[in-house]
C-alpha cells in the first residue's frame, strides 16, 4: 500500500534449531561492477575482514595454518583460504585491494601489508588488514532504509511447480509459503518419492496431528520412510529381500511386516551404491553356504499384504519366471498402490491386469535359493560383517562373520 516490500531472507536458517543464523552488515560496494571483476581470492578476504570489523581498527591473519607460538590460525592460514602458496600471490591480492575503485575513488583497504616473523625473520608470516573508513557498515538504529528488491533467481523452478502442484491437490496448499524448505529437502527426488512425502504431511493432518512445527526435520523423517522402496527394490533384486524376516513365524504377519519395514528403515540413512555393494558381497557369502534348489515354497517367503498375492506366486513359480526378478516386482506392485492412497487388502482390477502382463514378461530361470536356519537374523549378520569390514577385516567365507556372531 505505501510502496514498500517485505524481503525475506532465505538460506540463512539454521536446520537443527530452526532459527535465523548470525548475520552482519556489508557495504553496499560489493554489488558494484568494480567488486564484480576482482579476483575470487581478493573478494574473500575483503568479506571476511568486513565481517569482523566494525570500527577503524587493524587486524590481523596469519598466512600459515600455525602461527610462531604453534596455535592454529584463523580457517587455517591465509595461503590455505586464498588458495594461495606463495608471497608473491599474495602481494597481487594485496594490491587489487589497494587500488582505488573508480566509483569512489578509494581503495576497500587502508591498510594491507605482509610482515616477516619475529622468529622467522627471512619469511613473511603475518598480513596486517584494515578496511578503508568508507567501507566500514554499522547498523543506525530506528531507521528505515528504502531499496528496491533483487529480483530472486527461480531455483528448481519446475520442482518447486510440481511440489506445489501435489500441495494443492492434497489439500494443503499453505504448506508451499515454506517452499524453500521444500526445495532444500527435496531437490534431489524424484516425483513419486516427492508425491509420497506430501502424502505423508496430508497422514499427519488427517490424524489430527496438526500441522509441523520443524517442517524441515518432518520433510527429512517423511523422505527417509520413502526411501525404503529403494532400499527394498536393491535387497529384492540382490536376492536378500526373503530372508529378512524368515526368521520370524509365517503365522505371525504383522511381525514380519514390521521387521521389513524396519529393515527398511535402518538402510535408508545409507547411500544407494553403498547398499548395493554390500547387499551383493552378504548374497555371495550366504550362497556358498545355505544354497539349495528353488521350490514353489519360495515365493512364498515374503510376507502377505494382499489376498491375491498367493494366487500370483503360484502362477509366477508355474511360469517359472526368475525368483527375484518376480519378489521385484510386487515391491513395485506394493509401492504403486502406496503412492495412489490404496488402503484396501485387495488389489484393484487394473493393478491385477497390469501385474499379470509384467509377471509374463519377466526373464524365466530356474535358480538356487537361499535356505537360512528358522532363527538366522539377517539384519544381525549384515551388521557383524560391517562390524568386520569396518576393522579392517577381509571377509571369505559366511563362517568368518557366524563366529563372529557366535552361531554354529
Amino acid at each position: 500500500v505505501d510502496g514498500r516490500y517485505t524481503i525475506k531472507l532465505t538460506h540463512f536458517m539454521n536446520e537443527e534449531t530452526e532459527k535465523a543464523n548470525p548475520y552482519v552488515y556489508i557495504s553496499p560496494v560489493v554489488f558494484t561492477k568494480a567488486f564484480f571483476k576482482l579476483s575470487v581470492a581478493a573478494k574473500k578476504l575483503f568479506l571476511d575482514i568486513a565481517m569482523q570489523q566494525h570500527t577503524e581498527t587493524t587486524l590481523k591473519r596469519s598466512l600459515d595454518k600455525q602461527d610462531e607460538r604453534g596455535n592454529k590460525t584463523h580457517f587455517g592460514g591465509m595461503y590455505r583460504f586464498l588458495h594461495k602458496k606463495y608471497p608473491h600471490q599474495i602481494r597481487a591480492v594485496i594490491e587489487e585491494l589497494t587500488t582505488a575503485l573508480p566509483c569512489t575513488g578509494n581503495p576497500l583497504f587502508k591498510i594491507c601489508k605482509m610482515q616477516k616473523g619475529v622468529k622467522h625473520t627471512k619469511r613473511y608470516t603475518t598480513l596486517y588488514l584494515s578496511i578503508h573508513s568508507d567501507f566500514l557498515c554499522t547498523k543506525e538504529s530506528g531507521e528505515e532504509q528504502h531499496r528496491d528488491p533483487f529480483t530472486p533467481k527461480a531455483t528448481y523452478a519446475r520442482k518447486a511447480k510440481f511440489i506445489e502442484a501435489v500441495l494443492q491437490e492434497m489439500n494443503i496448499g499453505e504448506l508451499s509459503a515454506d517452499m524453500n524448505k521444500f526445495i532444500h529437502v527435496l531437490k534431489y527426488t524424484c516425483h513419486r518419492q516427492i508425491r509420497s512425502v506430501i502424502r505423508g504431511l496430508r497422514d499427519m493432518v488427517d490424524r489430527k496431528e496438526g500441522y509441523p512445527t520443524k517442517i524441515v526435520y518432518t520433510l527429512k523423517k517423511l523422505l527417509h520412510q520413502t526411501s525404503q522402496y529403494q532400499i527394498l527394490d536393491t535387497a529384492a533384486k540382490e536376492g536378500i529381500y526373503p530372508l529378512i524376516a524368515q526368521h520370524v513365524p509365517k503365522e505371525r504377519n504383522s511381525d514380519r511386516e514390521q521387521t521389513v519395514f524396519n529393515f527398511g528403515l535402518h538402510y535408508s540413512m545409507y547411500s544407494l551404491r553403498n547398499i548395493k555393494k554390500m547387499f551383493k558381497n552378504v548374497h555371495a557369502l550366504l550362497k556358498q553356504k545355505f544354497a539349495v534348489p528353488v521350490t514353489e515354497e519360495s515365493y512364498h517367503r515374503n510376507y502377505l499384504k494382499y489376498q491375491e498375492e498367493t494366487l500370483f506366486r503360484k502362477y509366477a513359480y508355474d511360469q517359472g519366471v526368475n525368483l527375484h526378478a518376480y519378489i521385484a516386482l510386487e515391491i513395485e506392485m506394493r509401492e504403486k498402490l502406496k503412492v495412489r492412497g490404496h488402503k484396501e487388502r485387495t488389489i484393484p482390477s487394473d493393478v491385477r491386469e497390469w501385474f499379470i502382463e509384467a509377471i509374463d514378461k519377466l526373464p524365466q530361470e530356474k535358480l538356487r535359493v537361499i535356505e537360512l536356519p528358522k532363527q538366522f537374523n539377517l539384519l544381525e549378520f549384515m551388521r557383524t560383517f560391517e562390524r568386520l569390514v569396518r576393522a579392517g577385516v577381509t571377509i571369505t567365507a559366511p563362517d568368518q562373520v557366524l563366529t563372529a556372531m557366535e552361531i554354529k
